[in-house]
């Protein structure tokens, strides 16, 4: 593979990773709906649990949070108005709200960590002759 391949694949997935750890850390930091959400994300979507933890550990420090918090509330404004519709299978319900960016960008993040790690892995290497580098 050439390295533009490898540069593009790793671009994207940041570009995935970095959009769901903003949206779902936001999320998470939501007041009244994200310690419910935490609670359940781990036995609805494990992945979702993921971002959540990640999302709001990255976002604490950097003091993203808040604006993390609007970009929430802006994807599902129905959702976080009224905090009593994610009672059950919240996860589900705010995955089911997503556009089919923010869902391609869900399911999409792992794999292009996976390929891109196997892109890295199977790049070509320089050789090495008595000392001399081909």
């Amino acid at each position: 593979m050439g390295p533009k391949i490898r540069l593009y694949l790793w671009l994207l997935c940041a570009l995935c990773w970095g959009y769901d750890l903003y949206l779902w850390g936001g999320l998470r930091d939501t007041p009244k709906i994200g310690a419910q959400l935490m609670d359940e994300a781990p036995f609805e979507s494990p992945l979702a649990a993921t971002y959540m933890f990640l999302g709001s550990t990255v976002l604490g420090p950097t003091g993203l949070s808040p604006g993390a918090q609007e970009f929430a509330a802006r994807r599902f404004p129905y959702l976080i108005q009224h905090p009593e519709q994610l009672e059950y299978l919240a996860v589900a319900k705010l995955r089911a709200a997503q556009s089919w960016a923010g869902t391609l960008f869900y399911n999409l993040a792992p794999i292009l960590l996976v390929l891109s790690l196997i892109a890295h892995w199977r790049r070509q290497k320089q050789i090495r002759v008595f000392g001399h580098t081909r």
